[in-house]
C-alpha cells in the first residue's frame, strides 16, 4: 500500500492560505509536487520513520522535530527509492503536540518541506 501526500509549494510573496472548498487562490504558474514519502507508524499508531517512494534519490534529506518546547535536527543524509530513515521519539515527550518535518532537495535543486504529525 503506497501512501501518498501532496504539497504545494508556493513562492514566498504569493502565499495564501486554499481552504479545502476554495482552491482559487491557486495561480496557473505555482508548481504542486507529489511527496515521495511514505510515513512508517507503530502499532499505536505513532510515527517511527518515512520511506522514500519516489523514483530518483533524494538529496540532503534532514528530519526535524518540533513541538512541545523542543526543537531537533538530524544531520543531513541521501536516501534511494525504497531506503527508509528511522527516528525515535522519547516517550517523555508530549507526541500529540510534535510535528516531524522532513526537508529535501529535488532533482532540480529545490529545498522542499513536508510535515506530518507525530500522533
Amino acid at each position: 500500500m503506497k501512501l501518498k501526500q501532496l504539497w504545494v509549494r508556493l513562492a514566498a510573496p504569493q502565499v495564501k492560505f486554499c481552504g479545502a472548498k476554495n482552491s482559487s487562490a491557486r495561480g496557473p504558474t505555482e508548481a504542486v509536487t507529489l511527496v515521495p514519502w511514505a510515513p512508517i507508524r507503530d502499532g499505536t499508531g505513532r510515527l517511527r520513520g518515512v520511506r522514500h517512494a519516489g523514483k530518483s534519490p533524494a538529496r540532503q534529506v534532514r528530519v526535524l522535530l518540533a513541538g512541545d518546547g523542543v526543537f531537533a535536527q538530524s544531520l543531513p543524509v541521501q536516501l534511494e527509492p525504497g531506503e527508509r530513515l528511522l527516528f525515535r521519539v522519547g516517550a517523555a515527550a508530549r507526541a500529540e503536540q510534535q510535528t516531524i518535518v522532513v526537508r529535501w532537495l529535488d532533482s532540480a535543486g529545490r529545498e522542499l518541506l513536508w510535515s506530518v504529525p507525530v500522533l
